[in-house]
C-alpha cells in the first residue's frame, strides 16, 4: 500500500516548524493506476510547490488548518466538500520540516487550466525527472523531497513491484476540438504538420510530443500522461516488438512519442 511505511503520530512540533501539505490522488483511469500530486503555482515567480505554513502554538490544530487548505483545493475544482484520508508524515532537516501527505479520493480528471490557475496536478515525471510542470519550475525542495525518499515515488502492483511511472507529452489540435480530445484523447486521424515527416509512417498509432511550445493560432494543447512501456529508438524493432517509439533529431523543434495502443495515453489536462 502507498505510503504505509510513514509515521502516523503527529507529536507536537517545535515553535517555527514548516508544515509541509502534500495532497496527491491515484488515478485508476485506465488499465495501470499513476500518481498525481497536487502543487501550488507562485503568483509571482510561478515555482510549483507544496503549500506550507509556519507552526504557533496558539494556531488552530494542525490537521485543522490543513483541511482548511485542502479545502481551496477540491473549491478550485468545484468538488464541493472535501473527501480525504491522512496517510501520515515525514521529517525533513532534522526536523524542522513536516511534510504530511493526505490522499484524495475524489478523482479529478481531465480538465482546462489556463495560465493564471494556480492548483496544478502534476506528475512524478514532471516533479522529479523534467522539474517543471508546463514550463512552470518545480521548487527544489519539492523535488529533492522525493528524491531523498524513494519510496514515495511508487505504486506497487499485487507482487510488490514498482508500477511505471507515465511520462508527461502533449498534442496539439484544433481548439475547436479540445474538448473532445481532452476527454477521449488522441486519435489516430491527428498527424504533425511541422518538421516531423517521419511520423506519416506510423499513422495507425498515436503520437504525442515532449513540448507545448508550437502551435498555430486556431490550436489548444491537450497535456497527457503516457505508458511508454517497453521503448526503443529504432523504427523497425518498434514494428516488431515494442510499445513506443521515441523520436529525437537536433533538427526538429520537438521530440517524440509514437505509441501504439490507445490505452497508453491519458488526457490530464487542456489549455486553450
Amino acid at each position: 500500500m502507498y505510503l504505509s511505511q510513514l509515521q502516523k503520530e503527529l507529536d507536537e512540533p517545535e515553535i517555527g516548524t514548516t508544515i509541509h501539505i502534500c495532497v496527491y490522488q491515484i488515478n485508476r483511469e485506465k488499465q495501470l493506476p499513476f500518481l498525481q500530486y497536487f502543487l501550488l503555482k507562485h503568483t509571482e515567480t510561478n515555482e510549483m510547490y507544496f503549500p506550507s505554513f509556519k507552526y504557533d502554538y496558539y494556531q488552530d490544530p494542525i490537521l485543522d488548518l490543513a483541511h482548511q487548505i485542502i479545502s481551496i483545493f477540491f473549491e478550485c475544482f468545484l468538488l464541493g466538500t472535501p473527501v480525504y484520508n491522512y496517510k501520515g508524515l515525514l521529517r525533513q532537516e532534522g526536523g524542522k520540516d513536516i511534510y504530511l501527505f493526505f490522499e484524495s479520493k475524489l478523482l479529478i480528471q481531465s480538465h482546462i487550466l489556463y495560465a493564471h490557475n494556480d492548483v496544478w496536478l502534476s506528475l512524478l515525471d514532471e516533479i522529479v525527472n523534467r522539474k517543471e510542470v508546463h514550463d512552470y519550475p518545480v521548487k527544489e525542495t519539492v523535488t529533492n523531497l522525493f528524491l531523498s525518499n524513494t519510496e514515495l515515488l511508487f505504486l506497487k502492483d499485487e507482487q510488490g513491484n514498482n508500477i511505471e511511472i507515465p511520462t508527461a507529452a502533449y498534442a496539439r489540435c484544433s481548439t475547436e476540438r479540445m474538448k473532445f480530445i481532452g476527454t477521449f484523447g488522441v486519435l489516430r486521424e491527428l498527424l504533425p504538420s511541422d518538421n516531423c515527416n517521419i511520423l506519416g509512417h506510423y499513422a495507425t498509432h498515436y503520437y504525442f510530443s515532449s513540448s507545448h511550445e508550437y502551435r498555430e493560432p486556431d490550436e489548444s494543447i491537450v497535456r497527457f500522461a503516457i505508458f511508454t512501456q517497453n521503448m526503443t529508438t529504432d523504427a523497425e524493432e518498434f514494428k516488431e516488438k515494442y510499445d513506443t517509439l521515441y523520436l529525437v533529431n537536433e533538427n526538429w523543434k520537438n521530440t517524440y512519442w509514437i505509441v501504439k495502443e490507445y490505452n497508453q495515453q491519458i488526457p490530464l489536462s487542456m489549455h486553450p
